[in-house]
């Protein structure tokens, strides 16, 4: 089968960094190559507001063996981890630009001034659309990383926009997605296209945390309409244990941390 070009793409977290090299085929996508390096804890503390590589030479070096291990790419995709940007929910006015009103309306919110923040949004004017805001400097940080490491910059993304963005190209009848990152992780219910509900939480620790995410999963379902019995798809870091415990009590789980970057190549 014939190749029609592919992209490297790496997802950092707390916990380690992934990376895949996607190929598109006359088929579809296909991952050639998927590879893991972890960190040593303390290395990266991913944070919205504050310093995220802790230790940056670790990080430098773990980024330099997983190139090494996918090929030596040229240039990249970062994504970014869950709990960088903050994600809310706006109905945005027919006529109005998405992006203005949602610094607008999320600017205020931020704990440090807008003008220092990158705004991005999915949807369109008329609708409902995500908004999401990252601060410059945070994102800095991976651009910089990755300079460091001699490797160019496709694009950054922020998870879980990406793989949102392919899970509502698909447009189930209805859905809730777990996003799950190793400090963060994000509710969505959507139908048809479109978000009607959206939850962020910090992850804590304990044998409770796979119950707690399963009760805001409860409460984001309330969002959708009609008796449904919604898909639920658990992605990033560490998900067995609360894919498992869905299963355990009636929402079928799958889970595929890959899928975090298949949605930053669409």
């Amino acid at each position: 089968m014939s190749l029609l070009g592919g992209r490297t793409l790496v997802a950092l977290d707390r916990s380690g960094l992934l990376g895949v090299v996607l190929e598109r085929t006359l088929r579809g996508r296909k991952a050639r190559a998927r590879e893991r390096v972890p960190l040593h804890e303390g290395a990266l503390e991913p944070s919205p507001g504050e310093t995220n590589l802790q230790q940056p030479e670790p990080v430098r070096a773990a980024l330099r063996e997983l190139s090494l291990r996918l090929g030596r790419p040229s240039r990249v995709t970062l994504v970014l981890p869950v709990g960088l940007a903050r994600m809310a929910v706006f109905d945005v006015p027919d006529g109005t630009e998405p992006r203005d009103f949602v610094r607008f309306r999320l600017g205020p919110t931020l704990p440090f001034p807008a003008k220092e923040a990158v705004f991005d949004t999915l949807g369109k004017a008329g609708g409902r659309v995500v908004g999401a805001s990252v601060r410059r400097s945070v994102v800095a940080e991976y651009e910089d990383l990755a300079a460091a490491c001699g490797l160019g910059l496709e694009r950054v993304d922020i998870a879980p926009l990406p793989a949102l963005a392919l899970r509502l190209d698909e447009a189930p009848a209805a859905a809730v997605d777990v996003f799950l990152g190793d400090v963060c992780f994000a509710v969505v219910a959507h139908a048809l296209g479109q978000v009607l509900a959206l939850h962020t939480r910090f992850r804590t620790t304990g044998k409770h945390e796979a119950e707690r995410i399963t009760r805001v999963v409860e409460s984001a379902r309330r969002a959708l309409p009609g008796p449904v019995a919604p898909r639920v798809l658990v992605l990033g870091t560490a998900s067995e244990e609360v894919a498992n415990h869905l299963a355990s009590v009636g929402q079928p789980a799958s889970s595929g941390p890959e899928l975090l970057l298949v949605g930053a190549a669409a």
